[in-house]
């Protein structure tokens, strides 16, 4: 999170117009290059910490439902996959607003106002009333998600920048770090509900079980979405320079194609 806030400090794009000549670097530089791009490592950082909080929630969604609101099977199914149905649905809403908006802001909107909902909302949803669940867990819940599906979106601009900074094309090596963030934080997200678990007894069910139960699936997912939210805010590619960037990139492939062919 500290990292993610400080590399976006300064502006990203302050060289971005020193970019005419050809650069060529080996192997090891583009590395060195990939590590040096503010955004990128600013986007994935966020990525990280935000999908560390939906793998926690995930992990202890059933022992949720089960321990806390004491729900059956039946219950739990419904309240699944009317998240997964709210969710799929909100996902052209989200595109509209980050278009209206910026993606960068509905972004932020969408994680805190989960985080901070996660926060309150779970640990006070009656025992047993499955229609505020569908209401909350569900509607609203899935609702709000939806926001991280700009995420990937913003990264094709972020590696749209280095290609022009570097005139390299790295959208291989980008999208791989990007999957390992995404399984190396799932990895971390099922230690840590483990960890909460353990804390819970949810093997040995006690009296305190369900409020530790709602304090995991609750705060403990809702702090992270409130991480990844604060550390967005100095994120710099901003949409006008992704459409500059875009931009650039139009007038490098209209002046290829406009070269004449030597036979």
């Amino acid at each position: 999170f500290v990292g993610s806030f400080s590399l976006t400090r300064d502006d990203p794009d302050q060289d971005i117009e020193l970019t005419d000549e050809e650069f060529d670097p080996p192997i090891w530089e583009k590395l060195k290059i990939t590590f040096h791009n503010k955004p990128f490592l600013s986007l994935v950082g966020d990525f990280f910490v935000v999908n560390v909080g939906l793998t926690i929630n995930s992990a202890a969604a059933l022992f949720y439902y089960r321990l806390r609101l004491q729900f059956n099977e039946t219950q739990i199914r419904d309240v699944l996959v009317l998240f997964l149905a709210v969710f799929s649905l909100s996902i052209p809403l989200w595109v509209w607003l980050g278009k209206k908006w910026g993606r960068k802001y509905s972004l932020i909107a969408g994680a805190l106002i989960f985080g901070v909902s996660s926060c309150v909302i779970y640990p006070l949803l009656p025992v047993g009333n499955a229609v505020a669940a569908y209401v909350w867990a569900s509607s609203f819940g899935g609702l709000v998600v939806g926001a991280y599906v700009l995420a990937e979106s913003i990264l094709t601009d972020v590696v749209d920048y280095d290609t022009v900074k570097t005139r390299e094309q790295n959208f291989g090596f980008y999208f791989g770090l990007w999957k390992f963030a995404a399984k190396f934080s799932r990895a971390l997200a099922l230690l840590i509900t483990g960890l909460l678990l353990d804390w819970a007894n949810v093997d040995f069910p006690d009296p305190d079980t369900p409020n530790r139960i709602a304090l995991a699936f609750g705060p403990a997912v809702g702090i992270f979405f409130v991480l990844a939210a604060v550390s967005l805010i100095p994120f710099g590619l901003t949409e006008e320079r992704c459409a500059q960037v875009k931009s650039i990139l139009r007038k490098r492939s209209d002046q290829i194609s406009e070269k004449p062919h030597v036979t």
